[in-house]
This record gives structure tokens, C-alpha cells and sequence, in this order.
């Protein structure tokens, strides 16, 4: 199982092979293998319980696989489902604060990629689901990292807007890796992996 053959004369910078996670008797990933190339958008794609959130952990290093291997060119920032956000800091303050120390001041550029500009001053509790859930997109995508996965970054987001702030994000030139249920947002996307 896994997507085709990418091009020759692409370095991949993803590799997971032979992958099997069971959670208890439930076999989620069953020798699952993966290639992502070094630039773009990938997009995987499947539904609820096919093991998408699943293979991001094992990426990221948070779950172990029962077998196979994986291999990154460096730290993976992992988006989590949940928006983990700190109630007491504002917007801009939740950019600022993860901020690499070489790129201090650049929170305004993360909040206009992800239309938050206006709500700078905001606190979480101000924020609606979809602006919350656009905050951590930012706030992840603020972080330095090799590679970025991307647990639903846009679930409760319009689509119009979702559109939009995925194309600001090719221009970042960053290998993501993202997941979702539009197929709307796949076709944006470099490449689309179809979880079986």
C-alpha cells in the first residue's frame, strides 16, 4: 500500500517503509510505505480510521511502529488535531513566543498568511473554532522544522479561505505534509496519497 513511484531526479525527503502500527487487536497501518519528495504540497487522503493521523505520529516520532522504519532529513513539526493553544497569550503573542530567536519580528507575516491580522490582540477565548484552529496552523508553521505535517489545518475553516491561505503556503517552498476530507484542497495540492 502507498502512492506510485515519484519521479527520478527527486530527492525524497520522506521515507517510511514497511510501516505496521496495531492499536490492541486493530491492525491501523499494515506495511505501509510512503516517498515524499523535498518540495511541495502532499496530500493524504482517506477516511476516518484509515491510520492518517497515525502515520503523522509515527513520522514525528510520537508513536512507535511495530515494524518498519522512517527516515526525515531533520525535526518534524507536527500540527495535532487538537489546537493546543495558551488561553493567557494573545494571538500574536502565540506566533512570537515560537518564534526561532533569527526570525523575531516575522509574527505579522504568519498572521496575513493565515488572515488573522485583525484579531492580533485577541486571546483564544475570542476566537472562533475556525480562527483557533487557523492560529495553531500558524503558530506551527512559525516553528523551524525539516519537515511539517499537518493534522486536519483546516477543519472548521471556509473553503473559500482554506483556498487561499494553502496557496500563500506553497510560497513558503517547505516539504508538508497535510491531511483532511476536501477534496476541493487535494487537488491543490502537488500530490494526493489515497489511504485505503
Amino acid at each position: 500500500m502507498g502512492p506510485p513511484p515519484v519521479e527520478e531526479g527527486i530527492r525524497k525527503v520522506i521515507r517510511a517503509r514497511d510501516i505496521t502500527v496495531r492499536y490492541g487487536e486493530k491492525l491501523v497501518l499494515d506495511h505501509f510505505n510512503l516517498s515524499v519528495p523535498e518540495t511541495g504540497l502532499t496530500f493524504l487522503s482517506g477516511a476516518s480510521g484509515r491510520g492518517k493521523t497515525t502515520l503523522l505520529r509515527v513520522l514525528a516520532g510520537l508513536s512507535t511502529p511495530e515494524s518498519g522504519e522512517v527516515s526525515l532529513p531533520g525535526r518534524a513539526v507536527l500540527l495535532f488535531q487538537e489546537d493546543r493553544l495558551f488561553p493567557w497569550r494573545t494571538v500574536w503573542q502565540q506566533i512570537e513566543d515560537v518564534l526561532p530567536k533569527a526570525e523575531a519580528g516575522r509574527a505579522a507575516e504568519f498572521l496575513a498568511l493565515t488572515e488573522l491580522t485583525e484579531a492580533a490582540e485577541l486571546r483564544p477565548a475570542q476566537l472562533s473554532g475556525g480562527m483557533a484552529r487557523r492560529l495553531a496552523l500558524a503558530r506551527a508553521l512559525a516553528l523551524s522544522g525539516a519537515v511539517y505535517l499537518l493534522d486536519e489545518p483546516f477543519a472548521g475553516v471556509d473553503l473559500a479561505r482554506a483556498e487561499r491561505i494553502l496557496a500563500r503556503m506553497r510560497s513558503l517552498s517547505r516539504p508538508m505534509l497535510l491531511t483532511g476530507h476536501v477534496p476541493e484542497l487535494a487537488r491543490l495540492c502537488d500530490r494526493v496519497v489515497e489511504m485505503l
